[in-house]
C-alpha cells in the first residue's frame, strides 16, 4: 500500500465517522434525546448520569474511542470494498450499512450490559438511530472512494 492510498484511507475515515456522527448530533437535536456516540462514551467513562454536562477528559477520550471504533469498521469496510464489485453500488452500501448498524447495535448492548450506568436514556431510540448512521458510513465511504481512487 502506498502512502497516498493510506492518506485516502484515513481521508475516507474521518469524513465517514463525522457524517455518521453529524447524522446522531441532527438526530440528538431533533428528538431532543442525546444520541451523540462521543458523548455517551464520555458518560459511561465518567461518573455523570445522561443529564450532566460532560468533562473535558471525559469528553476527549469519548471522541477517541468513538473514532477509533468507526476506524474498525471502516477497515472491515475497505476490506470489503476492496473484494467485492458491488460494493461500489447505493444498494450494496445499504446493506451493509444496516449489517454494521446492527453489529452497532449488539456492540451498544454489550458496553451497557458491562456498564449500566446511564438510567434516563432512549436507549431503543439510540439503537433505532444507529442503523441509518451506519448507512450514510457506508454511503459517504462509498461516494469518497469511488471519488478519490479512479
Amino acid at each position: 500500500m502506498s502512502l497516498f492510498d493510506l492518506s485516502i484511507y484515513i481521508l475516507v475515515w474521518i469524513i465517514s465517522v463525522s457524517i455518521m456522527t453529524l447524522f446522531s448530533i441532527i438526530a440528538s437535536h431533533l428528538f431532543n434525546k442525546e444520541y451523540r456516540e462521543p458523548i455517551i462514551l464520555s458518560k459511561i467513562i465518567s461518573t455523570n448520569n445522561i443529564k450532566e454536562k460532560e468533562t473535558g477528559i471525559d469528553l476527549f477520550a469519548g471522541w477517541i474511542i468513538h473514532y477509533f471504533i468507526g476506524a474498525i469498521f471502516i477497515v472491515f469496510y475497505f476490506v470489503l470494498w476492496h473484494n467485492f464489485e458491488q460494493l461500489k453500488s447505493v444498494f450494496w452500501n445499504i446493506i451493509v450499512g444496516l449489517l454494521f448498524g446492527i453489529i452497532g447495535v449488539v456492540g451498544w448492548n454489550l458496553i451497557f450490559k458491562i456498564f449500566p450506568k446511564l438510567h434516563d436514556f432512549d436507549f431503543k431510540g439510540f439503537c433505532i438511530q444507529l442503523l441509518p448512521a451506519h448507512v450514510f458510513l457506508c454511503l459517504f465511504a462509498m461516494l469518497l472512494l469511488n471519488w478519490l481512487m479512479l
